[in-house]
């Protein structure tokens, strides 16, 4: 495979993201692939000078092209993270993983996902790195993180360069959306405004407003108790899997915290049919109760993102240490998320519940792939214990024991 070009390497891991291999690492790629090289498709990722950031500009523009410009066009902001184990792992330490809803020995990422209606596709990107990390410089050398970028910012920070790439790339949306991690933040919700931005952002129960027409703050959760019972209304959000999702929902006028003084917004309070509240707050002041509710839960596709890009996709399953092969795994992934994403609008009249997971399905029939025969799965078998066996052999020898111990049993 000597001589072959980063566009051969692309390809190769292209097609193994959007086959239906059950774990999409390079080794798995390599076996099921026709034409892929480990090595090839190893040095792309972690050593290749390819810049991501110019991938993302065009991924960017597609998805705008599909998605933007339309008076339901949002650009959603969340965070994923990403369980690894060890210390080694680009950014890595115990910190709030939501994807599993707990704290967690993880890597953390920011996004951008644009979407419009049912359809959202993931823009644009940025690795958290914790202070653990950005007070070490050795440490990130190590990882191969750029000196410029051995320098610590908050996720509110990342979330605003995002959105400031966005403008930049004239991307048309309408709104910024967000859960209550950013909502709550003063410094979130400023920054949006001060950029001439419309928000419909989560907050936290506790978060404090002042209702119109009264003398005090209070918490939101207390606004809701004193309230919602009054106001409410029903309303059919979108179509389901499970028929229609309908939620209680009111809106009110309030004023949030400034710099300056109190700012005027519309808080939206939903309780869900589970009896599960939802609070949010909207800069945008002449938009019917229908409106604010239908923009409070357009967040949920970003959050549907991340679970096609995590299942379907293997955004997960990567196992590469350093930066550089950290941003090029991601970037390909939402590249090859843009495809599922064009697919699903292009066959949408006719196949409206097109999933990601049909598409690789669909895909792994007519992609080439290595033959299995039964001579080559024993040839994969045994490559895959030789590589086993070196990498016992090698830890072994580490810790300073004979390798046979490492077969006898415990």
């Amino acid at each position: 495979m000597q001589g072959m070009g980063s566009s051969h390497h692309a390809k190769a891991y292209l097609t193994g993201l959007l086959g239906d291999s059950r774990k999409k690492n390079i080794e798995r790629i390599e076996e099921a692939v026709e034409d892929s090289d480990y090595e090839g498709i190893q040095h792309f990722l972690s050593n290749s000078t390819w810049d991501h950031s110019e991938v993302m500009k065009h991924v960017e523009q597609d998805v705008n092209r599909l998605l933007g410009g339309n008076r339901n066009s949002a650009l959603y902001i969340d965070e994923s993270g990403f369980t690894k184990k060890g210390k080694s792992s680009v950014g890595v330490q115990r910190q709030w993983n939501g994807r599993l809803g707990k704290v967690d020995n993880c890597q953390c990422g920011v996004f951008a996902s644009l979407g419009c209606g049912k359809n959202a596709s993931l823009v644009n990107f940025r690795l958290y790195l914790p202070e653990s990390w950005t007070t070490d410089k050795d440490k990130c050398l190590k990882a191969k993180v750029p000196e410029d970028e051995i320098v610590f910012k908050t996720k509110i920070e990342l979330a605003l360069e995002l959105i400031d790439d966005s403008i930049e790339r004239k991307t048309e949306f309408q709104w910024i959306g967000a859960d209550s991690f950013y909502g709550s933040s003063s410094d979130f919700l400023n920054g949006i405004e001060s950029r001439g931005l419309d928000f419909v952002c989560d907050i936290r129960k506790n978060h404090e407003l002042l209702v119109d027409g009264e003398k005090e703050f209070q918490q939101v959760e207390k606004i809701a108790i004193k309230h919602f019972c009054l106001l409410r209304e029903n309303i059919n959000v979108r179509p389901s899997t499970t028929g229609c999702v309908q939620t209680e929902s009111c809106i009110m006028d309030v004023k949030r915290k400034g710099k300056d003084g109190n700012i005027d917004c519309v808080l939206i309070i939903s309780r869900d049919q589970g009896g599960s509240f939802k609070y949010t707050l909207t800069n945008r002041l002449d938009k019917t109760l229908q409106e604010n509710v239908y923009r409070q839960h357009q967040r949920f596709w970003i959050e549907f993102n991340f679970k096609e890009a995590k299942s379907d996709i293997g955004m997960a399953q990567y196992q590469l240490r350093g930066w550089i092969g950290w941003h090029h795994h991601i970037c390909m992934s939402c590249l090859a998320l843009l495809f599922v994403t064009e697919e699903k609008i292009k066959l949408g009249d006719d196949c409206p519940l097109l999933s990601a997971s049909d598409i690789t399905e669909l895909l792994s029939y007519y992609f080439p792939s290595k033959k299995k025969s039964e001579d080559e799965v024993h040839k994969q078998l045994l490559s895959r214990h030789k590589k086993r066996y070196s990498d016992m052999f090698s830890k072994g020898r580490k810790k300073g024991a004979p390798i046979d111990d490492l077969y006898l049993p415990k």
